[in-house]
């Protein structure tokens, strides 16, 4: 019987490493790629792709060819995705945000699974987030005596994420001179406290322009309240 461990001379014959498959592709993880549920263009980084033509399998069942996606740039370290209408990157708003899990790619010698060598349960290629909404209200608020405004709408993020408003009139809510607080209770409501000695503004209707909520500003244009004279 040969010995080959090292005590008897044993060398190293070869290196085993994980099987990449037929054509070496991996993809890298990019969580920071943050998206609303209905926007975005992603781009997958990683090696190895198809040129002309790659298969994805994601964990939540998203599926291209214009079905909820189009896969609109392939090269061998990028592809470029575009939502199809009406289509979402990731539905359950409830449990949003969330990350966006590709499983496995098959870059035309069947599939490849992704993600660590140990576990291949794929990579985190972008992180989802609610569409934010906010609802319509146009019930009077009065300019100093009015000292607390409830939002209603979805999407609203606190703790890992920061929600952030744009007023019009302009309204500050933080920084040096703010004329309000803001408080995110949940998803659903947060709320607008006048600080002492501050009004809300002119008469008009008080709108949200803009929100963001993790994934960049978008646009709302809403009316949150009617600013009147006390």
């Amino acid at each position: 019987m040969l010995r080959v461990d090292p005590v008897y001379g044993g060398v190293v014959v070869a290196e085993v490493q994980a099987n990449l498959g037929t054509h070496g592709v991996t993809v890298e993880s990019t969580p920071d790629e943050r998206f609303y549920q209905n926007t975005g263009e992603l781009v997958i980084l990683g090696k190895g792709f198809n040129e002309t033509h790659n298969t994805l399998r994601f964990a939540n069942g998203i599926r291209g060819k214009g079905v909820n996606y189009t896969t609109v740039e392939h090269t061998k370290e990028l592809l470029r995705m575009k939502l199809a209408s009406g289509s979402k990157w990731r539905a359950n708003p409830a449990n949003l945000p969330g990350p966006l899990v590709l499983l496995a790619v098959d870059a035309g010698g069947g599939f490849v699974p992704v993600g660590p060598t140990e576990a291949k349960k794929g990579r985190t290629v972008a992180t989802i987030f609610e569409t934010p909404e906010i609802a319509t209200n146009k019930e009077p608020i009065y300019s100093t005596h009015t000292h607390e405004l409830w939002v209603v709408g979805k999407g609203f993020t606190r703790q890992t994420y920061k929600t952030t408003l744009v007023l019009d009139p302009p309204i500050e809510y933080e920084g040096e001179n703010p004329t309000c607080s803001m408080l995110v209770y949940n998803r659903t409501h947060l709320k607008l406290t006048l600080l002492e000695g501050k009004k809300w503004g002119g008469n008009g209707e008080l709108r949200v322009k803009t929100i963001n909520t993790g994934a960049g500003a978008y646009p709302v244009d809403t009316a949150i309240a009617t600013i009147k004279s006390d």
